[in-house]
């Protein structure tokens, strides 16, 4: 998480060197990627610091995303769900139950 410490202080300098016209994002949306970003890398810092690994680890997963999007790498978002049959949600709601029941017993 050093790496990410480092980048939050130059995220915007280096990510407009890196993707100075990034497709398909407004100077708006950009903006708030950027400023997105440098707040993950700092809450990941924090968690790490903390030794919440799973966390930091997680947050971290989060900051490269947004790196991704910000290169014009990944898309800003996925396509919306296609929706569900009766049967699938059926069986979604079985798996949720599971779930829950599997929490309740170690918790």
């Amino acid at each position: 998480m050093t790496q990410i410490k480092a980048a939050t202080s130059n995220t915007t300098t280096a990510l407009q060197e890196t993707c100075p016209a990034t497709p398909n994002l407004t100077d708006h949306q950009r903006e708030k990627l950027q400023y997105l970003r440098g707040m993950i890398g700092q809450l990941a810092a924090m968690a790490d610091a903390e030794k919440a690994h799973m966390i930091g680890y997680m947050l971290g997963m989060a900051y490269i995303e947004v790196g991704d999007v910000l290169k014009g790498e990944q898309p800003l978002s996925l396509p919306a769900p296609k929706p569900l049959s009766d049967r699938d949600d059926y069986q979604s709601q079985v798996l949720a139950a599971e779930k829950i029941a599997r929490f309740l017993r170690v918790g």
